[in-house]
């Protein structure tokens, strides 16, 4: 089910892509858990706004291609990024075109195990918060597979 959500996610940032590919400026579009930047003049970096709980949770992509972390001696260096701090990506070299946040959070891994911590208003917080991401990534999913229908 959770490779279902990324697939239709990809195929929402497919479109949206094409969309956004005829305007030329810096534009972001932020849904809870995407977020679109247009960098229409070269950039280094970009900030992100969407929340997340965790940097794994977060996917990048440069013109629908997936992006990885700095990785030493890869050949495509040019696609790597670091993260800078909490919100902001860094690219090796300057980049043009759209650059996608994908936030998809864990469906099988629970931040917060009640049998192994005591209730706490933060470990409450952090589970309620790691079940809305969820359910905002399924709403987005759904709210796409309708447009396509």
């Amino acid at each position: 089910m959770h490779s279902r959500l990324l697939n239709q996610q990809l195929k929402l940032m497919a479109v949206v892509s094409s969309k956004l590919r005829k305007r030329m400026y810096t534009r972001k579009r932020n849904e809870y858990c995407i977020q679109t930047t247009v960098l229409s003049t070269p950039s280094t970096r970009v900030r992100l706004d969407v929340q997340y709980l965790d940097k794994n949770y977060i996917s990048v992509y440069l013109d629908t291609e997936i992006l990885s972390p700095y990785v030493l001696g890869t050949a495509k260096a040019y696609l790597n990024y670091r993260w800078v701090d909490e919100q902001t990506i860094e690219f090796s070299e300057e980049l043009t075109g759209i650059v996608q946040f994908v936030r998809t959070t864990s469906l099988e891994d629970n931040l917060v195990k009640f049998k192994e911590s005591p209730i706490t208003a933060d470990y409450v917080d952090t589970n309620n918060t790691q079940m809305l991401h969820i359910i905002q990534e399924i709403l987005v999913v759904t709210f796409a597979a309708r447009a396509y229908t």
